[in-house]
């Protein structure tokens, strides 16, 4: 393929990149997203593991001999390798993902963040989702869910502060390009947010689905036994965890305006559930009911 050929393809390159610290809600967006017909490998942390060389070539002064025209980073022929590159990433998730228009990558954690702006320049087009939460009950979902490791919760908090730091610093290279959502969000205002999201993307019809799988879905739930309209808890941490959770993620949480509050972790009081979408998703559950019931009827018939 010619090199014109590959800059006309590389114009139009437009992942959609979900990142955020672990049980944030990328999960539930990657879940949105297939329903938009956005699809992607179940979790890449591909990125920063295959592209992360490419930040030492673009230096100037990394092997700054290597640059004369007769080695292959002379005559700016590296913005031309990474063209080629990110054609080939994009032609090797088409080959392995169902036929689609639009693919993405969710990968969680500070790691995947840094590296976004590299990914913004490899693909021109490219969208970013990030997804955040407060992190008393960031923590407390991952202590639940790796419950079997002696170090979890430590990691967590270093995990979250370290991932809503790294976002804060490089936001900005993605100007225009970027979108955030808070996890809490999706239960208190799952119409207005998939509303903001389908929009984004540029794909509004598909609004009212989005809407209806914040309202009625949980992905790897660390809590089984809690509905999903059910984010508050409180949480069992004795004193030297709370105050290792306030020295590493202090600044953080109010960075992102959270309150430090253990007895009932989640979003400002103004931010609970409208009578609207109360009604919503009650109406949500009842029809879930009344679906099972019709298919349990229709299978008793069948059967007769």
């Amino acid at each position: 393929m010619s090199l014109e050929k590959i800059e006309a393809r590389w114009r139009t390159l437009d992942p959609v990149f979900v990142r955020g610290m672990q049980r944030s809600g990328t999960s539930v967006m990657e879940g949105a997203l297939q329903r938009m017909g956005i699809r992607g490998f179940a979790e890449g942390h591909l990125w920063f593991e295959l592209l992360g060389p490419l930040t030492q070539l673009r230096d100037p002064t990394y092997r700054p001999n290597y640059r004369a025209d007769i080695y292959a980073l002379g005559e700016n022929r590296l913005s031309a390798l990474e063209k080629y590159i990110a054609v080939a990433l994009d032609q090797f998730h088409r080959d392995h993902l169902p036929p689609l228009k639009r693919w993405m990558d969710k990968s969680p954690g500070a790691d995947a963040v840094r590296f976004s702006p590299l990914l913004a320049d490899l693909f021109p087009k490219a969208q970013f989702i990030f997804m955040y939460r407060n992190g008393i009950t960031t923590v407390q979902s991952g202590v639940k869910l790796w419950k079997d490791d002696p170090n979890i919760f430590h990691t967590m908090c270093r995990g979250w502060a370290e991932t809503m730091f790294t976002w804060r610093q490089i936001r900005d290279k993605l100007h225009g390009r970027y979108i955030e959502i808070a996890q809490e969000e999706l239960v208190t205002h799952p119409h207005e947010v998939a509303a903001r999201l389908t929009n984004f993307l540029g794909a509004p019809r598909y609004s009212r689905a989005v809407a209806e799988l914040f309202i009625s879905k949980r992905i790897l739930s660390a809590f089984p036994d809690k509905a999903p309209g059910d984010y508050r808890y409180r949480v069992d941490w004795d004193d030297e965890q709370k105050a290792y959770f306030e020295a590493t993620c202090g600044a953080e949480m109010a960075a992102w305006g959270y309150e430090i509050d253990y007895e009932s972790p989640g979003v400002a009081r103004e931010g609970d559930l409208t009578r609207q979408e109360a009604h919503t998703l009650e109406r949500e559950k009842k029809s879930r009911v009344i679906r099972f019931l019709n298919w349990l009827g229709n299978l008793r018939r069948r059967k007769r």
